[in-house]
Parts: C-alpha cells; sequence; structure tokens
C-alpha cells in the first residue's frame, strides 16, 4: 500500500487531522506523483501518516489536480524507547545526505547537526530542508510513522543545556559498551569531525557528563560512525 505524508512534517504548514470520517487534501507534489508515476485509481486504498505517530488508511475520492482522501481507519503508533538524539558534526555533500537517509531508517529520533573546532561543514538553511525532504522520502521507504526531526546547527557548547538520561562520545579509546540500560528513556550521542575532537572538546564532554564510548575497533569516518551507533543503540528495539 502507498504511503504519503501530511501536514506540517512535509508541507511546513499546520498538521493535517488524521480522523476517520475526514476528507484529507495531499499537496501538488504529492498529487501529481501519485496519479502520473505510481498511477494510483480512484477507490485504491492508501496510507497517510502526519509524522507524529497517526497512521490512517483511506481511500481515494479524487486525484486530479489534487488528490483527495477519505480516511476509513486510523492507528496511533507509540515512539520507539529510549528516545535516541544524536548530536554529529556533518560530512561533505552526499556523504551527508546518504547518512541522513540511513540514520532515519535506523530509527534516529533527533538530529543535531554541531560545530567544533574542526568541523568543515556548516549546512545552511537550504541544506537542512534538503535534509527534510530526504527524511520525509526515507520515512515513507521504511515506514516509520514518527519524524526524525532536524536541529538547526548548534555550537558544540550549547547541548550542556540538554538533559539526558544518558550521555556517551564516541571516541577511538572510550570503553566498550553496548546497547543502553533499560531504564534510560532518553540517551544523546556525540560524533566528531574528521580528526576527531581536540584535548579540550573531550575534557568538556567528560565534565558535562558524557561517557567516552568505542564501539568499533577502527577510526571511523563521520557517516559511519553515526550509522553504527545508531544501529547499535536500536539493534534490540522491535517495531510496532
Amino acid at each position: 500500500m502507498r504511503r504519503f505524508f501530511v501536514g506540517q512534517h512535509h508541507t511546513k504548514q499546520a498538521l493535517v487531522c488524521l480522523e476517520v470520517g475526514l476528507t484529507v487534501e495531499l499537496d501538488p507534489q504529492q498529487s501529481k506523483h501519485a496519479w502520473k508515476v505510481l498511477r494510483l485509481t480512484k477507490g485504491q486504498q492508501v496510507e497517510l501518516v502526519d509524522g507524529s505517530g497517526k497512521m490512517a488508511i483511506g481511500s481515494i475520492e479524487q486525484l486530479k489536480p489534487i488528490m483527495r482522501v477519505q480516511i476509513d481507519e486510523v492507528t496511533v503508533i507509540p515512539p520507539l524507547t529510549p528516545r535516541l538524539t544524536l548530536a554529529c558534526a556533518m560530512p561533505k555533500g552526499g556523504r551527508a545526505d546518504d547518512m541522513v537517509n540511513q540514520l532515519c531508517q535506523l530509527g534516529l529520533d533527533e538530529l543535531i547537526p554541531i560545530n567544533t573546532a574542526r568541523s568543515v561543514v556548516e549546512p545552511g538553511q537550504n541544506k537542512l530542508d534538503r535534509f527534510e525532504r530526504i527524511m520525509v522520502e526515507a520515512s515513507k521507504q521504511c515506514g516509520r510513522s514518527h519524524s526524525m526531526v532536524i536541529h538547526p546547527v548548534m555550537q558544540l557548547e550549547d547541548l550542556a543545556s540538554l538533559a539526558f538520561d544518558e550521555k556517551r562520545i564516541g571516541v577511538p579509546d572510550g570503553d566498550t559498551m553496548g546497547t543502553a540500560d533499560a531504564k534510560f528513556k532518553t540517551i544523546l550521542v556525540l560524533i566528531g569531525p574528521e580528526g576527531g575532537f581536540t584535548d579540550e572538546e573531550e575534557q568538556w564532554a567528560s565534565q558535562q557528563g558524557f561517557k567516552a564510548w568505542q564501539f568499533a575497533p577502527n577510526v571511523l569516518r563521520i557517516e559511519t560512525a553515526a550509522i553504527g551507533c545508531v544501529a547499535i543503540l536500536r539493534s534490540n528495539v522491535k517495531r510496532h
């Protein structure tokens, strides 16, 4: 069954209400894709998700020029636990696009691009908007119902104001730790740039309560480290 995103996570507009009996209109881009590329037909059933956990099944009432879907059934999907946030220096070019796509598929909840002493990339608004589009397409492909939140760029030291049950920093000489303790409801993982964190940054992280974490035997590229640590922390989570 084909899946479409509705509301603020795709159109930047107000969140669409998904309730049984209501009719929802898709945005022009998704509408055109539905009839021109997917060749859907009137009466066919599709899935609608709003990015906040609601998934609806509905029947197509109209295809052109704007696709309209009458909602027949609504299910609320609970979020994954623990809530997982990655604060990460961003790699260059297409590597960042691929990283966002794969992090979304793996079930990351929030991505915070960070600026460190050795960072070489600081995504602007156009790039962040591109990440958002990649996230939406990846969400439709992998079947997730909760959107991955992509934050504006933060300075490393600004992370001190964020509260988490567990905090880890990926470093080559850290302790080997697997999945997190089940008692933790929120986890923050910190991944540095090419060349790693400076000694001062690692010291700062230690003072902020980050545990030094070695989760691979070799030095990794940014995107490999980001994807690897999220895969480890999501490895014991069953799909709803």
